[in-house]
């Protein structure tokens, strides 16, 4: 499994998912500061249906690095599955203006 962000593509290799969550929040209790790591957390979560938390460290990444389109493209995935369309949509108009440059 890999995963994708604006940077490239980060290679979980035959690590298991939860070894992978366990991972990554270790990296989070050791540099509570790191926005992507947040991002990370927040779109595996997602990923695995884990919206509420999902949710939560997408929120925390974004307090970091507000500027994350690929945050706010999860953020309103979460938004859409929870049933909060209006929020959905604000992340999705916010992540398009920055993709676009506008």
């Amino acid at each position: 499994m890999a995963i994708s962000d604006r940077s490239g593509i980060h290679s979980l290799g035959s690590r298991s998912m939860s070894e992978f969550e366990r991972m990554i929040r270790e990296r989070i209790e050791y540099t509570p500061e790191d926005a992507r790591a947040w991002y990370y957390l927040g779109s595996f979560l997602r990923s695995h249906g884990k919206l509420e938390e999902a949710e939560e460290a997408l929120v925390m990444s974004l307090e970091l690095e507000a500027l994350n389109p690929d945050a706010l493209v999860h953020l309103a995935l979460v938004y859409s599955k929870t049933g909060r369309s209006e929020d959905a949509s604000s992340m999705w108009r916010w992540a398009h203006a920055l993709k676009c440059g506008r």
